[in-house]
């Protein structure tokens, strides 16, 4: 096994399930660069999610979250974090299958009530009920992962830890553990 030239490890999760947190820390002890698909969105569109959504609706969106993704190809190997939503079409799953391994992020329902904010920064983010729905129409998807950690009441060093073990066994990897 040789260490990956091109190969990105791709967070996948329910909003508030840890992507970023976990993602930051998981890139930081690889020595990875770190990309957050919903912060390319917002970069690349010059405006919010929200206002994405309000704006120009959801499908605009999935199709915009699928070019950045598919923009991420050749750039050499980075830990990404997908949008909740990216990892449920049938093309972005394929390229994700093609060029790294997906990270199923596993949380509780009560754990992701209680860390998303009830700001209006989430646009799917309306009520309790429908969060609960979303999450169980999207479960199918996520099942779908190389890897599922559940990761309720644990800490994002032991999640990191797991996830670089498992790494070890399937790619040659260089840890920086400092």
């Amino acid at each position: 096994m040789e260490e990956p030239k091109d190969r990105y490890i791709f967070l996948v999760g329910f909003m508030g399930s840890g992507k970023t947190t976990v993602g930051r820390a998981l890139a930081r002890s690889l020595v990875w660069p770190f990309n957050d698909i919903d912060e390319q969105i917002v970069a690349h569109e010059g405006r919010s999610i929200s206002d994405i959504f309000r704006l120009r609706g959801e499908p605009y969106f999935r199709k915009i979250e699928s070019e950045v993704l598919l923009s991420l190809a050749g750039r050499g190997r980075a830990v990404i974090a997908l949008g909740g939503g990216t990892f449920c079409r049938t093309e972005n799953q394929a390229f994700i299958k093609d060029h790294g391994a997906s990270i199923w992020l596993n949380s509780s329902l009560a754990d992701i009530l209680r860390r998303l904010p009830r700001d209006g920064s989430r646009p799917l983010f309306k009520t309790p009920v429908e969060v609960e729905d979303l999450l169980a129409r999207r479960i199918p998807f996520y099942e779908q992962a190389d890897l599922i950690i559940a990761t309720s009441q644990r800490r994002v060093d032991d999640i990191v830890g797991e996830v670089l073990e498992w790494l070890k066994g399937r790619w040659a990897i260089k840890v920086n553990l400092a």
